[in-house]
This record gives C-alpha cells, sequence and structure tokens, in this order.
C-alpha cells in the first residue's frame, strides 16, 4: 500500500508481508516539514489497526540539507514519543549518508526516549542491508535490540 500525499516530502510505503512501514524523505528537512510529516504519519498510518507492531525503515540519504534546531529535535522526540503504542517495541531504522545526520539520530533517540522505558529502538545505518537486517530481526529477537543509534 502506497501512502503518499504530494504537499509532503515524506513518501510511504506499507510492506505488510515484512511488517514494515518504509518512508523515502524527498527534499531539506527541517524542523516544520519533519514535524508535519510526522503528525501526517501518525494520523495516516500509526491509527491505521493494520500496522500495529510494524517496524520502520525511514531513508534520509538523499536530504541536500538538514536545517534542524536543538528545539525542534525535541518537540519531535516529545511528539513521536506520546503516541507510542503500549507493549509494543518496534524498531526504527534510519538510513543516512552523513556524519551529521548520524548525530541527529542520535540526538533524536535520546530525545524520544527520554525519562522512560523506550517503545521504539533507534539506530542510524549508512549501509542499506544492514539497515533492513535489524529491522527483520526485530521479529525473532525485539527484547534483545540495542537503544541509541549505531553506525
Amino acid at each position: 500500500m502506497e501512502v503518499m500525499h504530494k504537499e509532503m516530502p515524506a513518501q510511504h510505503h506499507i510492506d505488510n508481508q515484512g511488517k514494515i512501514i518504509v518512508t523515502k524523505w524527498i527534499g531539506e528537512a527541517t524542523d516544520d516539514s519533519l514535524l508535519q510529516a510526522l503528525k501526517n504519519y501518525q494520523v495516516v498510518i500509526q491509527n491505521d489497526t493494520r500496522c500495529l507492531g510494524y517496524d520502520d525503515v525511514v531513508d534520509f540519504r538523499d536530504v541536500p540539507t538538514f536545517k534542524i534546531s536543538i528545539k525542534g529535535l525535541k518537540n519531535i522526540g516529545k511528539t513521536a514519543s506520546n503516541t507510542d503504542q503500549d507493549r509494543l517495541d518496534t524498531r526504527v531504522a534510519f538510513i543516512v549518508s552523513t556524519s551529521l545526520a548520524v548525530n541527529l539520530v542520535k540526538l533524536y533517540a535520546a530525545y524520544r526516549n527520554f525519562g522512560k522505558m523506550p517503545k521504539k529502538y533507534i539506530r542510524a545505518f549508512k549501509n542499506e542491508a544492514e539497515a533492513y537486517e535489524w529491522v527483520l530481526n526485530n521479529k525473532q529477537a525485539n527484547h534483545l535490540s540495542s537503544h541509541g543509534a549505531d553506525v
């Protein structure tokens, strides 16, 4: 199932067989564009009971620039964690191409999981195959996954 909105830089593909939501980011990433895309994801995808427990792969490799503030990352992390599904541990693999993006994922993970037991395990990868392998391995051992964003 494809879920796309032309005005949104996030294009989602739902893989029901693999139980993965794949998001491809097109264009510049800003505080506002990321927050709007997250809110859209929460309404359209996260509220769809068919996607309950699905893991995520977010591909940021083609982002030309990141214009993200610390305040924006905190807000995005807080907004994301407010809709975590209780008792469901899932993974989010970010595929990135720069060290800056790796560090932004680490900050996002810290702000998202601050002060609570995380329900989303987050890692950054520069290798697409490794990102998918990590997410797919969640189906066998999600309680053993690592927190943070290692590359």
